[in-house]
């Protein structure tokens, strides 16, 4: 019929049209700007405790991620290339995470991530902790 013609001549004519507005333009320009895609929530997710691999120096440590807030403990296992670094405020851990990863610490490039999070180097340490206490 004619009606079914006319929508989709205007159907092709209006997808050319948009396909014509997006033809330049990167992918990540193309995006709506919602304000889903802008909204950050209050305060950051808390990642106390900071995983530091790369440096075990308590002292330098404590003076590097002491700028970020109050740190309440540093934890650093004896023969190991990682340490824990415990905030007092939880959610300074997340400041102190993403200014000091890549950065040197104590003369050493260090890796900043949660510590909470699986790693290779924690879970063989901890293993070797368990069989030595297993071995008492």
């Amino acid at each position: 019929s004619f009606r079914s013609v006319i929508a989709r001549r205007n159907k092709r004519t209006s997808t050319k049209r948009a396909e014509r507005k997006r033809a330049g333009k990167p992918k990540d320009e193309r995006r709506m700007d919602t304000w889903q895609a802008k909204w950050k929530p209050p305060r950051p997710v808390h990642r106390n405790p900071c995983l530091i691999i790369g440096c075990s120096d308590e002292a330098s440590l404590k003076e590097s991620f002491g700028k970020f807030g109050e740190v309440k403990e540093v934890f650093a296992p004896k023969g190991q290339n990682f340490a824990f670094v415990h905030f007092e405020d939880k959610y300074d851990a997340e400041n102190a995470m993403n200014a000091l990863n890549g950065s040197e610490i104590g003369g050493k490039q260090v890796k900043v991530t949660d510590g909470k999070g699986a790693n290779k180097e924690v879970a063989a340490w901890r293993a070797s902790c368990m069989a030595a206490f297993k071995a008492k």
